[in-house]
């Protein structure tokens, strides 16, 4: 009897709430953006990586 509960109820409840949980994580993820960079590069990426390469 106990385990009836557990598995019918029970597991449907921790399930929507997972669900939920999940859907609103996301959904405040895409909200939230992503932000402009700020940051002014000082050189060319390509000399920098060429660099990198040959020391």
């Amino acid at each position: 009897m106990f385990t009836d509960f557990i598995d019918g109820p029970f597991w449907t409840f921790s399930v929507s709430v997972f669900a939920i949980g999940v859907i609103w994580r996301l959904i405040s993820i895409i909200r939230l953006g992503v932000p402009g960079d700020l940051a002014v590069p000082r050189e060319d990426g390509g000399a920098g990586g060429m660099r990198t390469i040959l020391s």
